[in-house]
């Protein structure tokens, strides 16, 4: 599939050049409900998702997405998000998942501190936003605590 991978707000997004329909984004997020051998893809020029056979929408797509076209695209989806009452931001979990599977990454999960371990309060070393280990989750594999980014010490 000739398609841009991008994470914005934790969510893990393929940006790409459909031959006929233009600009389309594509979300895991979106695609319950869907049938088999299908896809849901928002489509920039109708700002609206529709569903498509994946085989034939796949073998259309190229990946010549500007950064221009991708501040576009991404800002009419998040506008699509609001208006269905979809989450902008991904939850941490979610954007903890997305942030290893865009390195490369193992997923091996996530947990509350451990009873016992100490309290600790710090921040994150992508973003900078703060952290605290009473309130967010900590990474299974590395022990850090994990940002609403999704970055952990996994990728450090």
């Amino acid at each position: 599939m000739g398609a841009r991978r991008v994470t914005t707000n934790g969510w893990l997004f393929w940006l790409a050049r459909h031959a006929q329909l233009g600009l389309i984004l594509l979300d895991e997020a979106i695609q319950e409900g869907v049938e088999e051998g299908m896809l849901r893809a928002f489509v920039l020029s109708s700002r609206n998702a529709a569903d498509f056979d994946r085989a034939d929408f796949k073998s259309q797509l190229s990946s010549a997405v500007s950064d221009q076209e991708f501040v576009q695209l991404v800002s009419a989806y998040n506008d699509f998000k609001v208006s269905n009452g979809i989450p902008l931001k991904a939850p941490p979990e979610v954007a903890h998942s997305n942030f290893l599977r865009q390195r490369g990454l193992p997923v091996c999960g996530v947990r509350k501190k451990p009873l016992g371990k100490f309290h600790r309060v710090t921040h994150c070393w992508s973003c900078k936003n703060p952290l605290n280990n009473e309130v967010d989750i900590e990474c299974v594999e590395c022990g850090w605590i994990i940002c609403r980014c999704g970055a952990c010490g996994c990728a450090r």
